[in-house]
């Protein structure tokens, strides 16, 4: 058994002597960078270095059988011409050779820039002493192409416990967010593609992207209310266009830290991939006591005449990390000595209370405008929140008299009966009725009449007797 053990184990540093002997390196350039333009040729340089102990003989370079002809690699003339002898250390150098195509991705599928591969060079070698042929060794070639679609800006404008404007950066950070804060998240893509008219070369000018797709993804999103989270734009070479996302961080949001993640990404009109991917924090924090007014007014804001009284409402919250006992609100307005709280109660985590008040006012309160100050307390005593109101006594003295408007009467008047009678010529002629022959007539008639009346009453009268 230990023969055998030591016959393999001679074998083994054998095997190791050799490899460790003769050690070929390849390493091969990459073709283009990052700002290598499209429809071009690009260059490179096969390294190959003898780092064994032995010299060796580099009988051949070639490229894989598998590149894309589109790509065209040509290997150029080596640095010494095969074979070629390399002693120990040496290197020798092969300029290689490749076309760009217009359709070459400037990014890989996580929108990162960087080389893809698009073949392999293999190298051939003997060892120099003994003759005999080393392992061959391939190196991968790689190209790159730039990248035509950035992100060039993104602000977030936050509004609610805080009012403020950010410009984030990768791995930056918006902190000091509330629950039920609103965050209005704006992206600005670019089309770094130059125009004609604006560039000395005409060489990959004019390409517009078409469908560009705007993509925002936040961790643990349940905690906020998204209006849209992906939106789709185009862009002429040279342009840039904006987008907005708008989200409301929910009332009961954790107290935790949301990475969101922005990517832009498009397909150029000659079908190569660009893109741009940047990520930021979303740092929301709840305080340990934290009684919010979500709303709170006075009314009237504007008081009648004579009023000594002004109402007060309000909504109160707790966003706080704990449950409070003992809250109170307090309205204090210091212009007029005012210091005024309401009845306590207790608001657990994520509850909201609704508060009426009756502010009393002096009796000798002045006309203006008053400034008051809103307190949320817990544990009787310790002030929490405040909110800023005013309301305004009007002055009622200096007020103008409203003007009386005096009606103008209205007569009534009864038209005269008008009759209407023909005249000798046919034409009618408007006459009273006192001064018409009909009355005339009748008037005689009525006399006949009684006169006649008269007698026969008479002779009745002789004739009894």
């Amino acid at each position: 058994m230990n023969k055998q053990f030591l016959t393999m184990l001679i074998l083994a540093l054998l095997v190791v002597s050799a490899v460790s002997v003769s050690a070929l390196n390849v390493d091969v350039s990459t073709l283009g960078s990052s700002s290598q333009k499209r429809d071009l040729d690009a260059t490179a340089t096969v390294t190959i270095t003898n780092d064994g102990a032995d010299p060796i003989s580099v009988t051949g370079v070639s490229k894989s059988a598998g590149i894309d002809a589109k790509y065209n690699v040509v290997l150029g003339t080596p640095s010494i011409a095969l074979p070629a002898s390399l002693a120990v250390g040496e290197q020798m150098t092969v300029p290689l050779t490749a076309f760009v195509p217009t359709d070459f991705n400037a990014v890989a599928d996580n929108l990162l820039e960087g080389s893809s591969v698009i073949g392999q060079i293999t190298v051939n070698a003997l060892n120099a002493t003994s003759g005999s042929a080393l392992p061959a060794v391939s190196s991968d070639v790689t190209m790159q192409a730039v990248n035509e679609l950035r992100i060039r800006t993104i602000k977030v404008k936050v509004s609610g416990s805080q009012n403020k404007d950010k410009t984030v950066g990768e791995n930056s950070k918006v902190s000091d967010l509330k629950p039920g804060d609103h965050l209005d998240i704006t992206i600005k893509a670019e089309n770094t593609y130059s125009t004609a008219s604006s560039s000395s070369s005409k060489d990959n000018t004019d390409i517009n992207f078409d469908d560009i797709q705007i993509n925002m993804d936040i961790s643990n999103d349940n905690d906020f209310d998204i209006d849209e989270d992906s939106e789709t734009i185009s862009l002429d070479a040279g342009d840039d266009d904006t987008v907005t996302f708008r989200l409301d961080i929910a009332e009961d949001a954790a107290d935790r830290i949301h990475t969101v993640v922005v990517n832009v990404e498009g397909l150029d009109e000659n079908g190569a991939k660009h893109g741009d991917t940047l990520r930021f924090d979303l740092d929301v924090s709840r305080e340990s006591h934290d009684l919010v007014f979500k709303n709170a007014e006075f009314f009237p804001s504007t008081l009648a005449c004579g009023a000594k009284t002004v109402g007060f409402r309000s909504e109160l919250r707790n966003q706080g990390r704990n449950n409070e006992n003992d809250v109170l609100v307090e309205v204090k307005v210091p212009e007029l000595g005012v210091d005024q709280k309401s009845d306590k109660f207790d608001l657990d985590e994520d509850d909201t209370q609704t508060v009426n008040m009756v502010v009393i006012l002096p009796e000798d309160v002045k006309p203006g405008v008053y400034s008051a100050n809103i307190f949320s307390l817990y544990d009787l005593s310790i002030q929490n929140n405040l909110k800023s109101l005013t309301f305004t006594v009007p002055d009622c003295a200096s007020k103008p008299a409203e003007s009386m408007e005096t009606p103008t009467p209205v007569v009534t008047t009864t038209p005269t009966p008008i009759v209407t009678q023909p005249t000798a010529s046919g034409v009618k002629a408007s006459v009273s009725f006192g001064n018409s022959d009909v009355y005339t007539y009748a008037l005689i008639g009525g006399i006949v009449l009684l006169v006649v009346l008269i007698a026969l009453v008479s002779m009745v009268a002789f004739k009894r007797k």
